[in-house]
């Protein structure tokens, strides 16, 4: 069975409890070209300014693979946190990443 996504076999992370004073976090999402053509992340989109998104830049052949690595800065986060990503790339449409987890 193919995945769901044709790029990202897992779309959401979940970073569990965070103690209070790190200063970020960071998720990584692995990519899997399953779309059966070349593809390029064209943009990314972040929730908020809190957030850095580090992504291959050159295309992606058909069955590659790469990374996308989310890093939140979470100065003066406290609680449940709930982020996301909007990835725009060719011969898809665009995956919303999810990450959570808890600030104690």
């Amino acid at each position: 069975a193919k995945p769901t996504n044709p790029l990202f076999p897992v779309t959401m992370k979940d970073m569990g409890t965070i103690k209070r004073g790190t200063e970020q976090v960071t998720a990584e999402f692995d990519i899997k070209n399953n779309t059966g053509k070349v593809t390029s992340i064209t943009k990314v989109r972040a929730s908020c300014g809190c957030m850095n998104v580090d992504y291959p830049k050159q295309p992606i052949k058909k069955h590659g693979s790469g990374k996308v690595k989310v890093t939140i800065n979470l100065n003066n986060q406290c609680g449940y946190f709930k982020k996301s990503v909007l990835i725009y790339a060719t011969k898809t449409k665009p995956t919303i990443l999810k990450i959570t987890g808890k600030v104690l």
